[in-house]
């Protein structure tokens, strides 16, 4: 009887432990300035995580491929950029911009250095985002462009 408690109160207390989960951490030093962004960003880049706040909860909360099911891949070489969802493939070409040169504003963050894509069927602007990179990481600051979105953290491959 003592054994059979005993093997069920380790079992109970080995499986109601909560894991907490442990954000993804940047080891280098991420960088807008336009030209080291055009140096790093050629390569294929592997989607780690997101931060964002839950507007529902007002909490800070992560997203990883585990959590939302799918895997998110960047291909970079000079012009275009391929992204799959998992196996889905769409092409764009893009640009690195200063984001005043595609939204003709003066606001503060027209400074900051975004990654524009671009239909390449008919040439329109489908996407943009801010971003900060170092040769190892690439960081898209989304929630800049968007009020549900995050922060999203790449992986070069």
């Amino acid at each position: 009887m003592k054994q059979t408690i005993l093997i069920t109160t380790i079992f109970f207390t080995l499986f109601s432990c909560k894991k907490t989960y442990v954000p993804f951490e940047i080891t280098c030093t991420l960088t807008q300035d336009s030209s080291l962004v055009k140096q790093y960003i050629k390569g294929t880049w592997e989607w780690v995580e997101e931060k964002r706040y839950s507007q529902a909860s007002g909490k800070l909360i992560y997203l990883t491929p585990k959590t939302e099911g799918y895997t998110s891949r960047m291909i970079i070489n000079d012009s275009t950029l391929s992204w799959y969802e998992n196996s889905d493939k769409t092409d764009y070409k893009f640009k690195i911009q200063l984001w005043g040169e595609i939204s003709g504003t003066n606001f503060p963050q027209d400074k900051l250095t975004v990654l524009v894509m671009y239909d390449n069927v008919n040439g329109n602007r489908k996407y943009f985002v801010p971003i900060k990179i170092c040769s190892e990481f690439l960081e898209e600051q989304r929630g800049y462009v968007s009020s549900y979105a995050g922060i999203r953290i790449w992986k070069k491959q």
